[in-house]
């Protein structure tokens, strides 16, 4: 028997479930890699980079949007934690953060005169929160 489920009845279910889990840290941690890659590119003023990782970055958060709907639309087992997606969602909050800041203060530099990358920091929230760290916490405590 599934230890997802009840039954033979919610395997299919239970699969589905352990399947959108799985797509999500999979999701989350090409995020990591995604954000890294932009710290690094921020890091060094490659604006190429940086503008083709911005819009990877978005791609990336639509999927993953999408992959939360769908578990939203289930009940989370209590078996199995949310740690692994927790810890990966503040990872990806602290490094949006902290490319945020790299971001900024390029825009800083720019505003003084100084050379700086030349783009908008468009897509940095509030210590680089964003709503999808909510919806997990959200899923993971129902």
């Amino acid at each position: 028997m599934n230890t997802l489920s009840g039954g033979n009845g919610s395997d299919a279910g239970a699969a589905l479930l352990l399947n959108l889990i799985e797509r999500s840290l999979l999701s989350l941690r090409g995020m990591v890699s995604l954000l890294d890659a932009e710290h690094k590119a921020l890091r060094g003023g490659d604006v190429a980079a940086v503008k083709h990782l911005s819009q990877e970055k978005s791609a990336g958060l639509l999927s993953l949007q999408a992959l939360l709907i769908q578990l939203r639309q289930r009940p989370w087992p209590a078996h199995i934690p949310a740690n692994e997606l927790l810890d990966l969602l503040d990872r990806c909050q602290e490094q949006n953060r902290a490319n945020g800041v790299l971001m900024n203060l390029q825009a800083a530099r720019r505003q003084s005169g100084s050379a700086g990358l030349g783009l908008a920091s468009d897509g940095y929230g509030r210590q680089g929160a964003t709503p999808l760290r909510a919806e997990v916490r959200t899923l993971a405590s129902c």
